[in-house]
């Protein structure tokens, strides 16, 4: 034992990387070794059989995989969707969520089906049916049931991380140090800086990382991608996305929707020159309930005096990209949304709460914090109003080009075919490409 341990401290001292220490070393050489089993035997059935994934996916807003689904079929998958119930909403929220989600899904034709029966709390059996692979569009796994949990899937199917957004809060251990991250077989990056931040953080220094690009925004590029939702086809057309994190005591508490949904309203209503769409967060209904902000019939009835608006629209869907490419700008304090908005190349302007940039920046990860210099940001409801009038109805965009700068050094990556060159990479690591 004495020399097998004396071997492995040898090998970890001539292969350590970043601060990876030899405990993190043995654990991270142990999950590799039962991973590349299970790639050896899956590489043997894949010559004899088709091969299945499931994707486990729990909010619709959060649907990155289009492409990736596609792709995935076109390969010869058999491809299903699983609605997990989403765990970390108000529990009375969570049957009709995953219904919505659910019926979301299957009105785009996909092969899905519901992972909980609520009227029994009966879940489906992931393991009795196990895939050849599965596909996480998240990494909290507190928001997933137990059972769904990597920890107890790693080394029995071949586990991919899809990033439902880019991160860009500064919760970096949150972001790429989790316990999920080392039990991962393929973890896609949407880009260089992601990559190096899961090399700076993870404790398997973004081993098992991989560029791939940010296969959500594939359907930006799709020309039959579109919104019918705007009212007015020729006033300039905004999006505002209010985040949900109203009052929350830890470092994601950006949002403002709290303050000012009262003023969006009138703004719009006395504004017929504009039509603006409210795109919230997935998370904003049941943390308004829980903040007191509004009760859940308070929420629904401003979201349907707001749809009532000639002017005003409402999207909750997971394919908004068409919302986006038929959008003139965007109004928020959602995080992700920075970045995705970005590869519009369009103006976004961000709703500060705190008392100045650099305190705001503060809150942001190294990307975010990069990301941030590309927007307008408004202190209060004046600079919201002189964005909308100056910058989107006048066309003073003085930010363009530092945009279309930042999109070609950072997001211009497999530019419309990020699902494919996804696909076609787990094709090759399975020996069928």
């Amino acid at each position: 034992m004495a020399a097998g341990f004396e071997q492995l401290e040898k090998e970890f001292n001539e292969n350590k990387i970043g601060t990876q220490n030899l405990g993190d070393y043995l654990v991270d050489k142990m999950i590799k070794q039962e991973i590349n089993l299970l790639l050896i035997k899956k590489r043997a059935e894949a010559k004899k059989r088709k091969l299945t994934a499931n994707i486990l996916i729990y909010h619709r807003a959060h649907w990155a995989m289009d492409s990736v689904y596609q792709e995935l079929v076109k390969a010869g998958f058999e491809v299903t969707i699983i609605i997990t119930p989403a765990m970390e909403i108000h529990e009375d929220l969570r049957q009709g969520e995953s219904q919505a989600n659910f019926e979301f899904f299957k009105n785009l034709g996909y092969n899905v089906i519901e992972g909980c029966d609520f009227n029994t709390g009966t879940l489906y059996d992931i393991k009795k049916n196990l895939p050849d692979l599965i596909f996480y569009q998240t990494h909290w796994m507190c928001d997933y049931p137990e059972e769904y949990n990597i920890k107890g899937l790693y080394n029995k199917t071949l586990c991919v991380s899809i990033p439902y957004g880019p991160y860009v809060a500064n919760i970096q251990q949150e972001q790429f140090n989790q316990e999920f991250h080392r039990y991962v077989w393929l973890n896609c990056a949407e880009n260089i800086v992601a990559q190096k931040m899961s090399e700076k953080y993870a404790k398997n220094c973004g081993s098992n990382v991989v560029v791939t690009g940010y296969p959500k925004i594939d359907k930006l590029y799709d020309s039959k991608t579109t919104f019918e939702g705007w009212k007015n086809f020729e006033n300039k057309k905004i999006i505002w996305a209010p985040h949900y994190s109203i009052n929350t005591g830890w470092e994601i508490n950006y949002a403002n929707f709290h303050i000012y949904y009262r003023n969006f309203y009138e703004f719009v209503k006395n504004n017929q020159n504009i039509d603006m769409v409210l795109k919230p967060h997935p998370i904003l209904k049941s943390r308004c309930i829980q903040t007191g902000t509004l009760s859940e019939e308070g929420y629904e009835n401003y979201v349907n005096s707001w749809q009532n608006l000639p002017n005003g629209a409402y999207y909750a869907g997971g394919n908004y990209m068409g919302v986006f490419k038929t959008s003139d700008a965007m109004i928020l304090d959602s995080l992700g949304f920075i970045i995705e908005y970005l590869y519009t190349k369009k103006p976004i302007c961000f709703i500060n709460k705190f008392s100045s940039k650099e305190e705001l920046k503060e809150h942001f990860n190294e990307f975010g914090q990069l990301a941030i210099e590309q927007c307008y940001i408004a202190q209060n409801w004046n600079d919201i109003e002189k964005f909308i009038n100056d910058v989107i109805i006048n066309g003073n965009d003085s930010m363009r080009e530092k945009r279309e700068d930042f999109y070609n050094k950072y997001l211009k990556i497999n530019e419309g075919h990020v699902g494919r060159s996804i696909v076609e990479y787990v094709q090759k690591e399975l020996g069928i490409k």
